[in-house]
């Protein structure tokens, strides 16, 4: 996490595998217990979420 407010977190995930890209899976609070409103990807428009976990897929080398 690079940053965290009471309305949201800023998150860095890093895939350093050259060739094989990656699934990863964000979970709203340590139980999910919370839920996700929207994300957005480097700034781009935010997207509906509305769900307490959250699937990324990152490209080989991203």
């Amino acid at each position: 996490m690079t940053a965290v407010t009471p309305d949201s977190v800023d998150l860095k995930l890093v895939n350093l595998d050259r060739a094989a890209p990656r699934t990863f899976v964000v979970q709203a609070g340590s139980f999910g217990e919370h839920r996700f409103g929207e994300a957005s990807v480097s700034g781009a428009a935010a997207r509906a979420v509305d769900g307490r976990w959250l699937e990324v897929e990152l490209r080989a080398w991203c």
